[in-house]
């Protein structure tokens, strides 16, 4: 894999269903679909297929950092959440939200540039990525919280710097008006994709990384 400045040129596959992780070089794709946003239209064109709906296990859900996450850039920190909204009615469609916090920097300080899920876990668990390791854990005992409380828990198990996306209730039965939240105040709110993450059986996604984002010119961005 090349290395890439502002990009770390990978993201995490999550299969659900047969519980495999597994990586895919983006350095084909990153510079030219720029951002979050630009990267999840891309790959859902080769992933997205008629007929799939919001909680179908093939629908993925993709959770996207840009190239500028990761840095003191004002505002980088804003994590992309792409999927079929379940929210689209009569006839659901591709859409997108995003959520402040710290999980996108995070994400990539781990060695990631996102994430794509896809699949239905047979019972729920959560997803917890660490410095360019990942796995899935059982979420048994999380199911029925709310946000706040599964923060609070999982924190307590990973530690207090861990940054953490899930969903509550609403997100579990499927509501299509779910979000998926982070720390006290910040959510994709916009698209319903709580209830694909609940259809899914992912409750939450942790994540902690210690590395550092590549700029081609430090001395300059800081400048900027």
């Amino acid at each position: 894999m090349a290395r890439m400045s502002g990009w770390i040129g990978r993201i995490l596959l999550v299969n659900l269903t047969s519980g495999t992780l597994s990586e895919r070089d983006i350095t084909d794709l990153a510079p030219r679909f720029i951002g979050g946003r630009g990267l999840g239209a891309a790959l859902a064109w080769e992933m997205l297929r008629p007929g799939l709906t919001p909680f179908d296990p093939d629908n993925p859900l993709m959770f996207l950092t840009g190239p500028l996450s990761g840095t003191s850039a004002p505002a980088s920190g804003r994590l992309t959440v792409c999927s079929l909204a379940p929210q689209g009615y009569p006839i659901a469609w591709f859409s997108r939200g995003s959520m402040g916090g710290d999980v996108g920097h995070h994400l990539k300080y781990a060695g990631y540039d996102g994430i794509v899920v896809t699949g239905q876990a047979p019972r729920p668990v959560y997803l917890w990525i660490h410095d360019g390791g990942a796995e899935l854990r059982d979420a048994e005992d999380l199911w029925g919280q709310g946000i706040m409380a599964t923060q609070d828990t999982l924190r307590q198990r990973l530690g207090p710097k861990v940054q953490i996306a899930t969903i509550g209730p609403a997100g579990e039965s499927r509501s299509c008006i779910a979000t998926i939240g982070t720390n006290e105040g910040s959510a994709a709110g916009q698209g319903g994709f709580g209830a694909v993450m609940g259809a899914k059986r992912l409750k939450a996604i942790a994540v902690y990384g210690t590395g550092r984002v590549a700029l081609a010119n430090r001395e300059e961005f800081q400048r900027l």
